[in-house]
């Protein structure tokens, strides 16, 4: 849902003077509920405090957030408010808050307040895009920078997501656009110089700041990155094994051998006529004890394996085994066996389907 769906003209208010952090939260709900997006002033702003309970919404630079998903909340929505003079919002870094937007999700709908964070924290880190927005002259011109801003980071990806949805576009194309590589393909997304994942204790604001200001950088730099967002709303522009594998295999690496998680391992080798062979295995089904110690089971493997001269796909399954032995164990290396409880493990333990 896009920002401008969101924010109404009667929940914008521009040179706001406030006296205190309490004080901007009453004028923001204030706004909201102009808006009708609430069934109980009271309710929302128990929500709204809560949060703050848990540590400032300000995200630093003169920007804060409040946010609450709550029974109170009729329909999702946001406020803004410039305050030109700022106002104390106790953010970490001291600044005074000149900008900030109120967030307010139904409790029982969909986590549009984190699409809502998502967006406005990406929007936030492109220059100008705050100053802008405190300068705005009314209501009117705010809502227009905020779509057009809107239009020009997400438009084409609104576009894609929209076709996709109509059955519209090509399975090959999006194939290839994910960065799905083909067997013995060349290193598909062998552009990207830097690979990133951003994520923060609360996963939500700082994330994406994060992620929208590494990417900036890059393009400033003349270097082409790719981040991954692990925030509350779970993890997006997710890097794929493919793209992983392809950064090192660029920088030199002959073979590179990645641990999937729950879903298993894979392998990319780049071979002496230019090839490429990838491998996948699926892991084990075992019961989880304690997960420390995973990593290093799954290297041991690989590596032994290795160095007995197997091949790729039981390279990737002994990394498998000895990553599942090891969570059927708590501590970090209890579960590391002698080749005897390997081969004994091998026989008793099915792969998942």
């Amino acid at each position: 849902m896009r920002i401008t769906e969101l924010l109404k003209k009667e929940s914008i208010e521009l040179g706001v003077k406030v006296a205190d952090k309490n004080a901007a939260i009453d004028k923001l709900i204030s706004l909201m509920d102009a808006g009708g997006r609430l069934n109980s002033i009271q309710g929302y702003k128990e929500g709204i405090l809560a949060r703050e309970a848990l540590g400032s919404t300000a995200i630093g630079e003169g920007i804060a957030i409040p946010h609450a998903k709550v029974d109170a909340v009729k329909e999702p929505g946001l406020a803004a408010m410039v305050v030109p003079e700022g106002v104390d919002y106790e953010a970490f870094d001291g600044s005074l808050a000149n900008l900030i937007f109120m967030i307010a999700a139904p409790a029982a709908g969909d986590d549009v307040h984190l699409q809502a964070l998502s967006r406005l924290s990406t929007l936030l880190m492109n220059p100008g895009f705050k100053e802008s927005l405190i300068g705005a002259k009314d209501a009117d011109e705010f809502l227009d920078i905020i779509d057009k801003a809107e239009n020009e980071r997400f438009g084409e990806e609104e576009k894609k997501t929209q076709a996709a949805k109509n059955g519209a576009e090509d399975k090959k194309t999006e194939k290839k656009e994910a960065g799905q590589s083909d067997q013995n393909a060349s290193a598909v997304n062998a552009h990207y110089r830097v690979l990133a994942v951003t994520a923060c204790p609360t996963g939500i604001a700082h994330t994406y700041m994060a992620a929208e200001n590494l990417e900036n950088t890059g393009k400033k730099l003349g270097i082409s990155l790719k981040a991954e967002t692990d925030g509350s709303g779970g993890a997006q522009n997710v890097l794929t094994k493919e793209e992983i594998a392809d950064f090192y295999l660029k920088e030199g690496v002959k073979k590179v051998v990645i641990k999937l998680g729950t879903s298993g391992s894979y392998s990319k080798e780049r071979m002496d006529d230019g090839s490429y062979v990838e491998n996948e295995e699926v892991c084990f089904k075992v019961p989880v004890i304690d997960t420390v110690g995973a990593g290093d089971g799954f290297a041991a493997g690989v590596i032994s394996a290795t160095l007995e001269g197997l091949d790729d796909k039981k390279i990737l399954e002994r990394g498998n085994a000895i990553g599942a032995m090891q969570v059927m164990n708590l501590s970090d290396n209890e579960g590391l066996p002698t080749i005897n409880e390997l081969n004994e493990f091998l026989k008793t333990y099915q792969k998942k389907n």
